[in-house]
């Protein structure tokens, strides 16, 4: 069974056609921005479109970001 972060990883790699290391990248960039957004007081909105604009994924895939 996949990991939330593995999931996330492998819809990159086959959706953008990209390589493991740089969905990785991807994945670990999207949850400091997200972290950084919500420790300074972020809105749902404000995470909604990080994860909209950093992975192109709905907020559905929140806690598979967040997740271990």
């Amino acid at each position: 069974m996949l990991t939330g972060h593995e999931r996330i990883i492998d819809i990159l790699i086959r959706r953008d056609e990209i390589t493991l290391e740089e969905a990785r990248e991807q994945v670990e960039e999207t949850v400091i921005l997200i972290n950084e957004s919500v420790e300074s007081g972020g809105s749902y909105c404000e995470v909604e479109d990080i994860l909209a604009g950093e992975l192109g994924l709905e907020m559905d895939y929140i806690f598979d970001l967040l997740m271990l």
